[in-house]
């Protein structure tokens, strides 16, 4: 289910780069973890823990790409930033990725966490949640 919608979130992100080494990167970046991706569904499929590597590999991708996003809108737009839709957007990529990295990672992991420690990361999952839609809520009002 997350593969989909790092991927939405990859294009999105392509599309609206203006550097051109940077969408080279960004694109070379989706293609390895595609290529990866097909491994684990070809050739790795009875060990779940590599395909959390590559979904790990994913959002850290989103990550860094949401970090030059957001340094670019925020270098653009002086007053107008609140009225950006890709601001918010990518307000809430970044924020939302970067809390999920370690969630997927120690959750999905071949670490074996308690149930206690369990209950707390889908409390920070769900406060996750939860901004992501909210600051699309903000974004799309706003704009």
């Amino acid at each position: 289910m997350e593969i989909p919608l790092i991927t939405l979130n990859i294009y999105i992100f392509y599309l609206f780069e203006n550097n051109h080494y940077r969408k080279k990167l960004f694109l070379l970046g989706a293609l390895i973890m595609l290529i990866y991706h097909i491994g684990y569904l070809t050739i790795w499929g009875n060990l779940y823990w590599i395909d959390v590597i590559g979904i790990c590999f994913a959002m850290l991708l989103l990550t860094i790409m949401a970090y030059f996003s957001l340094v670019r809108i925020l270098e653009q737009d002086d007053q107008k930033v609140i009225k950006n839709i890709l601001f918010w957007f990518t307000l809430a990529s970044f924020i939302y990725y970067i809390g999920r990295i370690p969630i997927t990672a120690l959750t999905f992991g071949p670490i074996n966490l308690d149930d206690e420690v369990f209950d707390k990361m889908y409390v920070i999952n769900d406060v996750l949640y939860v901004f992501w839609y909210l600051t699309i809520a903000i974004g799309v009002t706003y704009t």
